[in-house]
């Protein structure tokens, strides 16, 4: 009989122990950063990603062409909701729609396709279709941050800067979305910097001798820093 009582004991507590296991792993939350889903078009087109990411490197709105035609919202400091709707109704897919057929099927996660997605239109559509990273999308091979670092122009050249200071903006622009990709940046935490925080870096703190770029907890703390502007969630209403 004592046997028996001891026996029930250890099943109940295995029991409890199995139901807390299980309460435990709901209530992990899912981690952005490593989970990839498959690009689907609806996925792709959906531009919240692009829309914070894009507000925080430029503040404002940095589609300039659309069909060949200056697109009106350019330049505009605009909410989140009104760079939507600026989405929808100046037929902005109908250009950024062309890159889609690279990515179908390949697996991303969510920061790695907003830092592609940003990448695509600063190399600009042409640009992009000629960049080694749209090669290997369609070779099937491994995208690296580092594929991220160098702009590509129409021509499959890299873009070349007349002035220095445009050289170093770029440098550090393509930084940030090298951290975006690799997961050291998130775009949520990308919501709470001050817009263009990342421009009082400096260069030389970015990256190492060879140009592998640099990542560190004393850069980070340095883009939450306040800088005099309004941080992106500020900048979109959010």
């Amino acid at each position: 009989m004592a046997a028996l009582a001891l026996l029930l004991i250890f099943a109940i507590i295995l029991l409890g122990t199995l139901l807390f296991k299980g309460c435990d792993r709901e209530q992990k939350p899912v981690d952005t950063v490593t989970v990839t889903e498959e690009v689907t078009e609806e996925r792709f087109k959906e531009p919240s990603d692009w829309v914070m990411l894009d507000a925080y490197l430029s503040e404002s709105f940095n589609v300039k062409y659309v069909n060949f035609k200056k697109f009106a919202s350019y330049g505009k400091v605009l909410s989140y909701n009104e760079r939507l709707q600026a989405f929808d109704t100046e037929a902005y897919y109908a250009d950024w729609g062309r890159l889609f057929p690279y990515f179908e099927g390949k697996t991303f996660n969510d920061n790695q396709l907003a830092a592609l997605k940003r990448y695509g239109l600063w190399c600009g559509l042409a640009g992009f279709e000629r960049s080694p990273i749209c090669q290997k999308l369609q070779n099937g091979e491994e995208v690296l941050a580092s594929d991220l670092a160098v702009v590509y122009t129409a021509e499959g050249k890299e873009r070349e800067y007349s002035q220095k200071s445009n050289k170093k903006h770029a440098r550090k622009y393509a930084w940030v979305i090298m951290n975006i990709f690799d997961g050291n940046i998130t775009i949520e935490e990308v919501l709470d910097y001050p817009v263009k925080s990342f421009e009082k870096l400096a260069v030389e703190d970015m990256y190492d001798a060879e140009g592998n770029y640099i990542f560190n907890q004393e850069l980070k703390a340095k883009l939450r820093e306040e800088n005099g502007n309004r941080t992106t969630r500020e900048v979109l209403g959010l």
